[in-house]
């Protein structure tokens, strides 16, 4: 254990907690990315002029579903919640299994598929992290946090390799029961968690035990409660621009990316080989980084870096894009973007919570998890088609560009803000310091 925590920087103690946050993320990425080739080459299936409607589609979706959430998580104890929203989607990709063990082609099945997926998604990522987010104080999450998402790029190197052997020797449909298995051990995970913390009460986030207060505390929550939440201060409401910023931007290499696969690969296994590859790749490297580079960074220079270094690469990317635009260069910019995103964007932007309250984390995080990322995700994607059939790609490098500016100023201020707010709490509350 020694040893561990000497390599890893982290405190004795931590190292169990560090273990099963990395199984945790490890469990819930590898059962994501086993069906992420899956939805993206049902996205080309149905026709690139599409790929934004099915946008709309998802962003629709995740409108409708805000009213039975916000209602959920009003009702239920705040320790529940995670438990019973995973167990939901398990149940799902039985559904889908026995769907597409039924008909494999239907073009429909997979439009449902490619939304539900990108509702998925953001749904799990979410709700883990608000799990650790009650666990850690402010010093933990700079500790622990990039060890967690470490898990989540092994788990995204995993899940497309077990795609890519899977996909050659069984039907697609056993793909959703290999994710479900995977969804069931990251529930075990967080029941494993919470057995530690009540047990060796090593961890708080205030005076009393996170797991105390998630037995006693429901979330306040209504319809409007979300967006209540991120107009409630200046701090919030660039957190959620921050993250339209990402997204939109994500979006527009997306598209570019896309057009570049379906110009050079015309077969679906094929297909599904470039995405698996491309996944393998960028986690590849994303561990390495996790594991001992980000928790050093944040530890030493704050959020900052991991908050801006990404978009300004970004920025240069589109620049270069606008003069010598091929796949490769599209494929290696989305890989530099993808590593940025999980080893750090990703720690960076879950640790801005951290020092919000416990509803906030529910309602604010949540929205903008969900609504506002694919607001996004939606502005972008029409955008990207509409600039696209004026400008051809030149139009959505110059709105990369653009976008990227915002997207890196933005996250200047929060990295200010937080070091300000952070060093307030410190004084107030000094377990915040442990």
């Amino acid at each position: 254990m020694n040893i561990i925590a000497r390599l890893l920087k982290i405190k004795n103690n931590e190292v169990i907690l560090a273990i099963f946050s990395f199984l945790l993320f490890f469990f819930l990425f590898s059962s994501y990315t086993i069906l992420r080739p899956l939805r993206e080459v049902m996205g080309i299936a149905s026709g690139l002029d599409n790929l934004k409607w099915l946008f709309l589609a998802t962003f629709v979706s995740v409108l409708l579903l805000q009213y039975p959430y916000t209602l959920f998580v009003s009702k239920i104890k705040k320790e529940h919640i995670l438990t019973c929203v995973y167990a939901f989607f398990v149940v799902n990709m039985v559904f889908f299994a026995l769907i597409l063990y039924a008909d494999a082609t239907s073009l429909w099945t997979g439009r449902v598929f490619y939304v539900w997926l990108s509702i998925y998604n953001l749904e799990i990522v979410s709700l883990g992290f608000s799990f650790l987010n009650d666990l850690f104080s402010n010093a933990k999450s700079r500790r622990l946090f990039a060890i967690a998402t470490s898990g989540s790029s092994l788990g995204s190197v995993a899940g497309p390799t077990l795609t890519a052997f899977l996909s050659m020797h069984c039907e697609n449909y056993m793909l959703f029961i290999v994710s479900s298995l995977m969804l069931l051990f990251s529930m075990l995970i967080v029941k494993i968690l919470r057995v530690i913390i009540s047990r060796n009460n090593i961890c708080y986030q205030d005076e009393f035990s996170p797991v105390e207060n998630a037995r006693e505390l429901k979330i306040n929550s209504d319809i409007y409660s979300g967006i209540k939440a991120v107009f409630k201060e200046r701090y919030i409401f660039n957190n959620a621009l921050y993250i339209l910023c990402a997204s939109a931007t994500t979006t527009a290499l997306y598209f570019l990316l896309m057009d570049a696969v379906a110009a050079y690969f015309s077969d679906r296994a094929e297909q599904t080989l470039v995405f698996s590859l491309l996944d393998i790749i960028v986690n590849s490297f994303t561990i390495f980084l996790q594991l001992f580079i980000t928790g050093r960074i944040a530890q030493r220079f704050g959020l900052w870096p991991l908050l801006v270094i990404i978009p300004l690469i970004m920025f240069g990317g589109f620049m270069i894009n606008l003069w010598f635009p091929s796949f490769i260069f599209i494929a290696s910019l989305m890989t530099l973007r993808r590593i940025g995103q999980y080893a750090l964007i990703k720690p960076g932007k879950e640790m801005l919570f951290n020092i919000l309250s416990t509803d906030d984390k529910y309602k604010a995080k949540n929205f903008i998890d969900t609504v506002v990322y694919r607001l996004g995700d939606l502005l972008s994607a029409f955008l990207s088609s509409l600039l696209t059939s004026f400008f051809g790609i030149l139009g959505t490098s110059f709105m990369g560009i653009l976008l990227t500016c915002l997207w890196g100023s933005i996250g200047n201020s929060l990295a200010k803000e937080y070091r300000l707010r952070e060093s307030e709490k410190t004084k107030t509350n000094p377990m915040q310091k442990v």
